[in-house]
């Protein structure tokens, strides 16, 4: 555990707070798997850290590594992965406990990279911390906060997010979206793309081979370019 002496400066205290040098007080690492011949859906339910699913062809198993991070050794046993099957359905939960803020920056979180077949459908609960998935067949996503990449799938996506930029990308079926605040980028769509509901940001999407639907828009622009089929966006009164 590193130790801070009471002679450092504010300006010291500043620089070892920011996320660039956010450290964790204690971390180990956290791995787990599942086979995954005949699975027919992946659920992911993960807290606070960051999360990266990755789709990986001919993938015989679905594979968890992570690193924990808390501000004690007790909170950090408390952190955990856990990957259970029932049937053709793989649950991979975490375990995050509340608070626990390090002097060093961040509070406890547990950072995630879950490889899965790129033949089956994904479906994600986050808390908090940013968010990419690539390469997988389908994909389901309730985020709570934090960004939001998501590339490569090979059908439909849908995202529902309280707060944090979203992009997406190389859409091979339909996009539906629901967002609270920040942005929202969705480029080269085979499907339509649908905003179901927009609190604030811009909104810009380039390359649709269906439709551009706004439902329900807030506050921000909304641009679009190359979409080849209906363009419906509510009028700003």
């Amino acid at each position: 555990m590193r130790i801070v002496s009471p002679g450092l400066t504010l300006a010291a205290l500043a620089a070892l707070s920011s996320p660039v040098a956010a450290q964790c007080d204690y971390e180990a690492p956290r791995e787990a798997r599942v086979e995954a011949s005949g699975l027919r859906s992946i659920v992911i339910d993960a807290e606070a850290g960051e999360l990266r699913v990755v789709g990986r062809r001919g993938s015989a198993d679905v594979e968890v590594r992570g690193t924990a991070c808390a501000s004690s050794r007790r909170r950090l046993e408390e952190i955990q992965v856990r990957v259970t099957r029932s049937g053709d359905v793989a649950r991979i939960e975490t375990e995050v406990p509340r608070g626990g803020w390090s002097l060093f920056g961040g509070s406890d979180r547990l950072d995630l990279e879950i490889d899965v077949p790129d033949s089956v459908p994904i479906e994600i609960t986050d808390g908090s911390g940013p968010v990419e998935v690539r390469g997988v067949a389908a994909l389901q996503l309730e985020d709570g906060s934090g960004s939001i990449r998501v590339e490569d799938v090979s059908g439909d996506v849908s995202v529902r997010d309280g707060s944090g930029g979203i992009e997406l990308e190389r859409i091979a079926g339909d996009v539906r979206i629901s967002d609270g605040s920040g942005g929202i980028d969705v480029f080269d769509v085979s499907g339509s793309v649908t905003i179901e509901a927009d609190g604030s940001g811009g909104i810009e999407v380039r390359r649709i081979r269906g439709d551009f639907l706004v439902e329900r828009d807030g506050s921000g622009g909304v641009r679009h370019r190359d979409v080849e089929g209906r363009v419906q966006i509510p009028q700003r009164r």
